[in-house]
């Protein structure tokens, strides 16, 4: 019979995923897994940084399954889940609703679907932010005090709901346990499910800006047009989500033309 030849390290890696002892044990070994290909997305941002969250969520499923992870994206359950993930077993779950990060308020939207429509005997699930912007580590400093303060009640797409956000969402602070550091690409927090189940999520961010200022830069014509479709998502988030509606229409079209100059000749 052939034998593979394994470190026990890899070896023991490798059966926490298979056969983990329990869900807390394989919830840490998939966070840290995750945060390994999160950080090597971040070293390869000048192929992501304007792509949309389907093909992004998509390499991370594939390197999860790579990992030995049943990882499968768009899964139904009560809708089209970006992200779901099971242990070798099928035991454990962890579903993760993924959002660029160009909105406080659209990233609210994806973290609604998930705690409201999405999740039901899940103790864990996640929220994945690509944040295609400058200042990722800021934005998800605004992003943990949006949600732990209860400044998304001035969201006014749930102006009807306040009360049934307030319930899943606006919890004392001990709920919100780690306030993020200066470098840190996550946070957790506890929310209530509408079946008055707990759930601890936790909110991962990728650092996906790509728009470097050497001279080969000034002259890439590939960058000028991503760079073109970052702005025009930015302006169209804001636009939808929060009623912004574009300061200079003027700039809002150079913008359409240097992407797609075919529409205006």
């Amino acid at each position: 019979m052939t034998q593979l030849n394994l470190s026990p390290d890899l070896l023991a890696s490798l059966t926490s995923i298979i056969t983990p002892f329990n869900e807390e044990q394989f919830i840490n070994k998939l966070y840290d897994d995750i945060d390994f290909i999160m950080t090597d997305l971040e070293r390869s941002s000048n192929k992501y940084y304007c792509d949309d969250e389907d093909k992004i969520t998509n390499l991370i499923a594939l390197s999860l399954r790579m990992k030995g992870y049943d990882a499968t994206e768009q899964t139904n359950s009560n809708g089209t889940v970006d992200l779901t993930i099971r242990d070798g077993q099928n035991r454990f779950t962890w579903l993760a609703e993924a959002k660029r990060g160009y909105n406080l308020n659209s990233v609210f939207e994806g973290l609604l679907q998930l705690i409201t429509r999405y999740l039901k005997r899940e103790q864990y699930a996640g929220l994945l932010i690509y944040h295609q912007k400058p200042g990722a580590m800021t934005f998800l400093k605004d992003w943990y005090t949006y949600l732990s303060s209860g400044n998304y009640q001035n969201y006014s797409k749930i102006k009807d709901r306040i009360d049934e956000c307030n319930k899943c969402f606006k919890l004392s602070p001990v709920a919100y346990s780690m306030v993020p550091a200066t470098n840190s690409n996550f946070f957790d927090f506890t929310a209530v499910k509408p079946n008055d189940g707990i759930v601890k999520v936790r909110c991962f961010i990728a650092d996906l800006h790509f728009n470097p200022m050497d001279k080969s830069a000034g002259t890439n014509a590939s960058l000028a047009k991503g760079q073109c479709k970052i702005s025009i998502t930015d302006i169209c988030t804001q636009w939808e989500t929060d009623g912004q509606i574009p300061n200079d229409i003027n700039n809002f079209f150079q913008y359409l033309k240097n992407l797609h100059p075919e529409y205006f000749a």
